[in-house]
């Protein structure tokens, strides 16, 4: 049996609830209001029951998301100190069931963008279940549902509470207190742990965009507009919903560029993440990160940005790091888009085309282009390399690559820079997805 003086915050936590609800019953049938006046209800025992488990001096600070304006957030966050929320809990009234085909309308989309999340908990105020991600694990009973019924006699609650057994509730507690970052071996995993928290940002800001965007997004969007959806429906995307494709583009843009500054420079990211980029870096790169020097976007990103943050910060760079021909960073998009948007992935042809099929292509091209076009293949300064379907570059780099080895071989390695430079200004690749768009950007002046 849990401590008793668990047994006696459970019991003021039920009676504060039970005369809350009596004091109010104009918002017994209303669960946003019935939650948002209950949360700080759950605040208070969640914090009790981390004093019990952790003593006075516990370091995980429960942070009352509830209390921000804005939709698309989870009602509690846990945090321990120094570090961002990796742990959170979404409230729904007492008399709304937990159980996932049971949601419906803004309770059933809230459950499908918390699904991103690594660890939650979705709690009723009486029961919580804990999730990780959208693999339903440990569920526990807080008090008796009746408990928490004004109707029900403080003397009947504190008998109900007393007789139960609170120490799977407590567990689940220490389980949410304890989270840790991703653990990420493989560039695969890598890629679902970003489209994940990918998913969460992109959810967020549609809701913000779609509740009237504050100024600092409005500004990063109209960046994206003029760069990147200018003319959106020749790309294949629905221009009918400038949120939706703004929101997308934004979650992908800001993911990829918090990666790459992680990859380039090695260290832990904070809001000035854009520093951190590499010189050369294109434009919506830096103008998206730096957003994130805005405490607005920073407040409205929520638990987003910091799972999304925690994710990038928690990627070993040498998991990442270039081995021999290969780099991890252009094969792993696939990985990406199959979590953030498999309908996209299979709509616009996104698969990974195997290292020894594009360097064959590439040497193929070369090889043509010199037997029998009569140039001097892809150093020639009359042969243009055009890729409509760039992705992250790989052909592109390739070429490059292919290039060097000739003009080294031929030349002698002080002419691999000078060529290079030559054909840059003769490489042209076209990609219609922002994700590895941003990727070959930064990939291909390095």
């Amino acid at each position: 049996m849990a401590d008793t003086s668990l047994h006696d915050a459970l019991i003021a936590y039920a009676d504060a609830i039970r005369k809350d609800r009596a004091a109010n019953p104009g918002i017994a049938g209303d669960g946003t209001g019935l939650e948002l006046l209950l949360a700080p209800r759950f605040q208070r025992l969640l914090e009790d029951a981390l004093r019990l488990r952790f003593g006075d001096g516990a370091t995980v600070r429960v942070l009352p998301e509830y209390r921000k304006p804005g939709v698309g957030r989870p009602d509690i966050a846990l945090a321990r100190a120094a570090q961002p929320a990796r742990s959170f809990v979404e409230l729904k009234a007492p008399d709304k069931s937990l159980r996932p085909t049971q949601l419906r309308g803004h309770d059933k989309a809230q459950f499908e963008r918390f699904k991103a999340l690594p660890l939650w908990g979705f709690c009723n105020f009486h029961t919580i279940h804990l999730y990780r991600r959208d693999a339903r694990g440990e569920e526990a009973t807080i008090v008796a549902a009746s408990a928490l019924d004004p109707e029900t006699p403080a003397a009947t609650a504190e008998r109900l509470i007393r007789r139960s057994d609170p120490t799977s509730f407590l567990t689940i507690v220490e389980m949410l207190a304890l989270a840790t970052p991703p653990r990420m071996r493989t560039a695969k995993d890598v890629a679902e742990a970003l489209a994940h928290a990918a998913r969460l940002v992109r959810g967020i800001t549609l809701d913000a965009c779609r509740e009237g965007a504050p100024e600092a997004l409005d500004a990063v969007r109209a960046e994206f507009r003029d760069t990147l959806f200018a003319h959106a429906e020749a790309g294949g995307y629905d221009a009918t919903d400038e949120n939706a494709l703004f929101a997308n583009a934004f979650a992908q843009t800001l993911a990829f560029g918090l990666l790459l500054a992680r990859d380039a420079s090695g260290k832990d990211l904070d809001q000035q993440a854009y520093r951190l980029l590499p010189e050369g870096s294109y434009p919506l790169l830096r103008a998206t990160l730096r957003a994130l020097t805005q405490d607005e976007i920073i407040d409205l990103l929520g638990a987003g940005f910091d799972v999304m943050l925690d994710t990038v910060n928690a990627v070993d760079p040498a998991v990442l790091a270039k081995r021999a021909d290969y780099d991890p960073i252009l094969y792993f998009y696939e990985d990406f888009l199959e979590t953030f948007d498999p309908v996209a992935r299979r709509r616009h042809g996104v698969y990974f085309t195997p290292v020894p099929v594009v360097r064959f292509m590439v040497a193929a091209t070369d090889r043509a282009l010199r037997e029998h076009l009569g140039t001097n293949g892809l150093l020639d300064r009359d042969v243009l390399v055009l890729d409509p379907a760039c992705g992250t570059g790989t052909f592109l780099l390739a070429a490059a690559s292919a290039a060097a080895e000739r003009a080294a071989r031929e030349m002698g390695e002080g002419a691999v820079a000078g060529e290079l430079t030559k054909l840059a200004e003769r490489l042209h690749g076209f990609e219609l997805l922002v994700g590895p768009y941003t990727v070959a950007h930064t990939r291909l002046p390095r």
